[in-house]
């Protein structure tokens, strides 16, 4: 049995340009996509 590896796409953005291309390589890679947030106190 073959174990497959899974691909993550992890990212932080404030403006959104990171998101748009972390969404595009994430599409590629047919990867999951985790947004970084702050914690907001």
């Amino acid at each position: 049995m073959t174990k497959k590896i899974k691909t993550a796409v992890i990212y932080y953005s404030l403006t959104n340009n990171t998101r748009m291309i972390a969404e595009t390589i994430a599409d590629e890679l047919g990867a999951d996509l985790i947004e970084i947030k702050p914690i907001k106190k």
